[in-house]
């Protein structure tokens, strides 16, 4: 079964979502490094969870599973794509 995963993006005083596909379930961070291309990624000492992402502070909302059918529809509409760790 595969994953729709919702990332919570903190840019100064906005906040915004993206969006991915996983096939299995890893770690937050894993998931983390992959979506956003972190090499050397700083948890930040405040939250458990939540990662330096340039001037940026990302953390995973949620994971929900989600059947071919809603993927390909998400991805038709350009919200979310596939990704393999």
């Amino acid at each position: 079964m595969k994953q729709l995963v919702t990332f919570d993006i903190c840019d100064g005083g906005m906040s915004y979502e993206s969006f991915g596909i996983y096939n299995r379930k890893c770690s937050d961070k894993k998931i983390i490094k992959d979506f956003f291309g972190i090499e050397n990624m700083q948890e930040d000492y405040m939250s458990k969870n939540n990662y330096w992402w340039y001037d940026s502070l990302v953390s995973i909302k949620n994971r929900v599973d989600i059947d071919d059918d809603k993927i390909k529809i998400m991805m038709e509409y350009g919200v979310a794509y596939e990704h393999s760790i």
